[in-house]
């Protein structure tokens, strides 16, 4: 019983594409006269009676986008690609669409939306130039520029607009190094604040570099660090957790984030004891081996002191 249900509804929805047929060779007749009003007058009853028709909803688009309503064009390119992934109209229609805005957001230096709609735009076409070369430009401007230099691979066609786009990147490259390089002076000299506002300015043009990623974390951490509120400490750890995400065999983030947590809360022995005694196994050039071991030393005896008190 369930079978025939089945296969007279497919029945059901081929009949009355059979029957769309012939209204919808008119609609693209009326289309193709200019005569846009008795387009979407006709394509009305044959989506209401069909509304899985994809090619009567790219044609309504294809109207909609003739008569300047974009918006509504957008929607209906939209359906089309969700009823029929393959149209490469439709995927076209909407790529021109994502990487307008794309472009629209770039130049209003909305550099995350930039991306997210040129990421849009490349997904439904990778080997379209233009929209390689747009994506490869907001990536620059956020600092990927090891991404921005794979897209522009795809754009060679380009030549003028790639030429300038890796000029961009080697500019910010310089940039970032001059910038990292007195960061890290500062940083090793506890000057946190100084260390902070130059890598803040090195990772902001180049943000596929492991050392400005690594210090800018631990630049930002031991500022806030310092700084010293409730919510600063928190933030403070994240930013040590961030740096040991980068090194994973850095010392110098896990003995922070132990001191974080202590500041944060020193009864938090968990990870107060776990960051000091992952520190201490990761110092082998010992650079911090005798802090480690007297605050792990001190954490201990105060952990021994409140479980004996708790009866624990």
């Amino acid at each position: 019983m369930k079978h025939s249900i089945t296969i007279s509804l497919s029945l059901a929805s081929l009949l009355l594409l059979s029957c769309a047929s012939g209204p919808l060779k008119e609609a693209n007749l009326l289309y193709e006269s200019g005569d846009y009003q008795a387009v979407v007058k006709s394509l009305k009853p044959i989506i209401e009676s069909a509304p899985d028709n994809a090619d009567a909803h790219l044609l309504l688009g294809k109207t909609l986008r003739a008569q300047g309503k974009s918006s509504a064009a957008f929607e209906e390119f939209k359906t089309v690609h969700r009823l029929a992934p393959d149209n490469k109209d439709a995927a076209s229609a909407l790529r021109q669409y994502y990487a307008a805005d794309g472009k629209k957001y770039l130049a209003a230096g909305k550099i995350d939306e930039a991306i997210s709609s040129y990421s849009r735009a490349h997904k439904l076409d990778e080997s379209d130039p233009e929209t390689s070369l747009g994506l490869a430009n907001a990536y620059i401007k956020f600092g990927l520029l090891t991404r921005a230099e794979k897209l522009l691979d795809n754009a060679s066609g380009l030549r003028e607009e790639v030429d300038k786009s890796r000029a961009q990147i080697t500019k910010q490259k310089d940039i970032a190094s001059a910038a990292f390089a007195k960061g890290k002076k500062a940083y090793d000299r506890g000057r946190y604040s100084t260390a902070k506002k130059h890598l803040d300015k090195a990772i902001k043009n180049n943000r596929d570099d492991n050392d400005i990623k690594y210090y800018s974390y631990m630049s930002n951490g031991l500022y806030l660090y310092k700084k010293g509120s409730r919510w600063q400490i928190w933030d403070a750890i994240v930013e040590f957790g961030k740096a040991a995400e980068v090194d994973p065999l850095s010392a110098e983030a896990n003995y922070y984030q132990a001191l974080g947590y202590l500041k944060k809360d020193d009864k938090d022995f968990e990870n107060i004891l776990s960051f000091y005694e992952k520190a201490l196994e990761l110092d082998v050039d010992r650079k911090f081996t005798s802090e480690i071991k007297k605050g792990l030393k001190k954490q201990r005896r105060r952990k021994k002191v409140l479980d004996e008190f708790w009866g624990k």
